[in-house]
């Protein structure tokens, strides 16, 4: 009956460690999470980008007239078809712009 037990045990350390190995499959060593790669990388959603300047849709689309930068169409649409993809270079770009200031401070006069 001890053995039995025992490897009941066994078994449960082993599903343990794998979930564990799960949970920390997208670190690197020093527990910071990985990149993705390709497609995924370059290229966010309008959505995400949005979100990630704090703007509203109407001014981000104003701002990226302003600056000329336009969606682009990624190999591999990752998000699904219907989806506007910009370049995540073009958006770190806007998140520095001045004129982000100045929307943000006629919303808030």
């Amino acid at each position: 009956m001890a053995k039995a037990g025992e490897a009941a045990k066994a078994r449960a350390d082993r599903k343990a460690h794998i979930k564990q190995k799960k949970k920390f499959k997208n670190r690197n060593a020093i527990g910071k999470a990985r990149k993705n790669v390709g497609s995924a990388a370059k290229y966010i959603t309008r959505t995400q980008a949005v979100k990630k300047l704090q703007v509203t849709l109407k001014d981000f689309r104003r701002l990226c007239i302003l600056k000329g930068i336009y969606p682009r169409e990624p190999k591999k649409k990752f998000k699904g078809g219907n989806t506007t993809y910009y370049f995540a270079k073009d958006v770190a770009f806007l998140a520095h712009e001045p004129l982000l200031d100045k929307f943000r401070e006629q919303k808030a006069f």
